[in-house]
């Protein structure tokens, strides 16, 4: 009876504590947790910097910063160490919140230009954009990685946009209203391009610099001479340590980026018999016969009459004259060779009745082309037409029609496209059924889908790695067709090894590495520094002799030529900039430059202009070379001035970044 007692006290207690317990986590899940969620929402959402009265949530930066950070990661993982040099140059050295700051700025500011223009843009042009492969990459990499949305045709795939969407926690009505954002800046910055000129005088400059052989001496400071200095010396175990811990807190310099195994079925489309008709294949080569499959485009013969406009020649009168005279020709077409040699103002073709012979859409002014190429029946005349020459009286000679290639040389190719398009329907069909049932396997094997376990993915471009990173939970499954190897293939998460810092002695090799070459950096700009300083009193090869460095003399070079001179070759290998030491204008200047191997300290020792006659690029060459130039500095200009006149004001409790 004792005993009974007790057990039923026992199982009492047991009870209240799971009642308690259950309590508890009822009172922690519903209200102390969402507390601590809504914490960090508040946290999140507080304005860190504000931009000419426009706010900024700090949830903005971090989600920029992360995503420079894993760009940083993908990069050093694909490139080596060899990547760093490139991110200096393009600002993401430095922390990636500092990065990410000064793009959220920049892209603020742009976008309140647009709008003060005004760019109105409508919804359904910005979504076109986003099948435009340029613009994704130049203007969207920070919000959708191109790799990752664009497959290897350079074609959206829209169902992974939709995705890494998903992942990112961004609606698609807010991404549109970005993407409309994003347009709207792109086209304030081509205005702004296209508002800048290259002077007359620049032109000049550059045609003398262009066509200026000049002769310089170098000295050459190799960084692996300072690398093995300090190799000598005692190594400052301290400071190492403080190296390693500020490239981790500034770069995740060292960091291991996360990788994921898997579990992965390929299925091959023999095992799906897919049908393709002689009907569906005739179809098909109509519909895309003339994109793909043209072997000679429409080409077109005509004769023409041009009629000059100029101050002498006004429009008016130029454009009743060639009335007039078109009416004539109306009334007897077969006169139109003599008129074209007695009124024509091209001399060259009035010579032969005016006759141009066959040419292509694409190679003569628009205009042109299509007065030409509307003409229905040999002998027709076009309405007089303006082109860039003047205004222009047009009469069809001939016509030759486009060639394609024979539909049973690409009766093939087009069978198994349309297999490999029909395969993936029904494959999508089939998976969608069973991707996330047990069932799954089962249908694998009734398709005699080949098993394979793959170990350390990581995140990179490839359709793998993109589907085993899209997923979140152990055992979830996801799938893609693989158009080039006609297979479909699942993939299913079996393991995530976290990213993390490792230890320094487990990456200590490659940090002293890292540390040598740094303080060999510092080592080598001071030599530099003191060696140009020398220069000024002493000669050349006495601070070579100084400094115990190389000394090489070009010979008179051009700066077009530069890559055939064996000593330029080998700086340019070494990843100098070799044309930036044609600025150098004046004899006995001198200049420190700086590459990943080596710094040089050069002198130019003379110049001579090659002969007028010799001088090649022409003035003509150069605008067109220039053009592009003056565009990019247009815009670094127009950005520098918004800056400039910007109210910016950032929240340094928020973000408290050293630059």
């Amino acid at each position: 009876m004792i005993s009974y007692i007790r057990r039923g006290m026992q199982n009492e207690i047991v009870y209240k504590v799971i009642v308690i317990g259950s309590v508890a986590f009822l009172i922690i899940a519903w209200y102390i947790l969402p507390m601590f969620d809504q914490k960090r929402k508040d946290y999140l959402s507080q304005t860190v910097v504000t931009v000419n009265g426009s706010s900024v949530p700090l949830r903005e930066l971090k989600k920029k910063s992360e995503n420079i950070q894993n760009q940083i990661s993908a990069m050093r993982q694909a490139y080596g160490a060899v990547v760093d040099n490139f991110l200096k140059h393009m600002g993401l050295d430095k922390n990636p919140e500092t990065a990410a700051m000064n793009h959220i700025i920049r892209q603020e500011l742009m976008a309140q230009s647009a709008n003060s223009i005004p760019v109105n843009v409508n919804p359904d042009f910005a979504t076109l954009r986003l099948f435009n492969p340029f613009f994704v990459a130049k203007e969207l990499a920070d919000i959708v990685p191109y790799y990752q949305i664009m497959d290897q045709y350079g074609k959206l795939d829209m169902d992974a946009l939709k995705s890494f969407l998903q992942q990112r926690q961004m609606t698609w009505s807010d991404f549109e209203k970005e993407l409309q954002k994003r347009v709207a800046v792109s086209i304030a910055k081509n205005l702004v391009e296209n508002a800048f000129y290259t002077p007359k005088f620049d032109l000049d400059l550059e045609l003398i610099a262009q066509n200026q052989e000049k002769d310089f001496t170098i000295l050459t400071f190799p960084i692996s001479k300072y690398v093995n200095e300090l190799k000598s010396q005692k190594l400052d175990e301290a400071a190492l340590d403080r190296f390693y811990k500020k490239q981790n807190k500034d770069s995740k310099k060292y960091l291991v980026p996360e990788k994921r195994d898997g579990n992965l079925w390929s299925f091959d489309i023999k095992e799906y018999n897919a049908l393709v008709s002689n009907e569906d294949i005739e179809k098909y080569y109509d519909k895309v016969k003339r994109s793909k499959y043209m072997e000679a485009p429409a080409k077109i013969k005509v004769r023409r009459i041009l009629f000059t406009v100029d101050e002498a020649n006004p429009s008016d009168g130029v454009r009743t004259k060639a009335e007039s005279l078109r009416q004539e020709i109306l009334i007897d077409k077969s006169k139109f060779a003599e008129f074209a040699k007695q009124y024509s103002a091209d001399k060259e073709t009035a010579k032969k009745g005016g006759l141009i012979e066959f040419f292509e859409r694409g190679s003569r002014d628009p205009n042109f082309e299509k007065a030409a190429f509307i003409l229905q029946e040999d002998g027709d005349v076009s309405a007089v037409t303006e082109t860039k020459d003047g205004l222009e009286i047009i009469q069809r000679i001939s016509k030759k029609n486009p060639e394609y290639k024979p539909l049973e040389k690409v009766k093939a190719e087009i069978r198994d496209l349309l297999a490999v398009r029909e395969f993936k329907q029904a494959f999508a069909q089939d998976i969608s059924r069973v991707l996330d049932s047990e069932n799954f396997v089962e249908f694998a094997n009734s398709k005699k889908a080949k098993k394979e376990f793959k170990k350390g993915i990581s995140k990179d471009g490839s359709q793998i790695a993109q589907r085993l990173f899209r997923v979140s939970s152990i055992g979830e499954r996801a799938y893609f067709v693989d158009v080039e190897n006609k297979k479909g293939v699942v993939v299913e998460l079996a393991n995530i090894d976290k990213s993390y810092t490792p230890e320094l002695k487990d990456v200590e090799a490659l940090v002293k590495e890292d540390y040598y070459q740094e303080k060999a950096k510092t080592l080598l700009e001071e030599n530099l520094k003191k060696a140009k300083a020398m220069s000024f009193t002493k000669s050349i090869s006495e601070v070579a002799k100084e400094f115990r460095v190389s000394e090489t003399k070009t010979g008179f070079v051009l700066v077009k030529k530069a890559s055939e001179n064996s000593v330029l070759k080998k700086l340019e290998d070494q990843g100098i900039t070799v044309s930036s030491l044609f600025l150098l204008d004046q004899k006995g200047a001198v200049k420190v430059f700086e590459g990943p191997q080596s710094g040089l300290l050069v002198k130019l020792e003379g110049t001579k202009l090659v002969e007028k006659s010799d001088q090649n690029p022409s003035l003509k060459e150069i605008e067109a070379g220039q053009e592009q130039s003056y565009r990019q500095i247009g815009e670094a200009s127009f950005v520098a001035s918004l800056y400039r006149n910007a109210k910016i004001d950032i929240d340094n409790t928020l973000y408290s970044v050293k630059e």
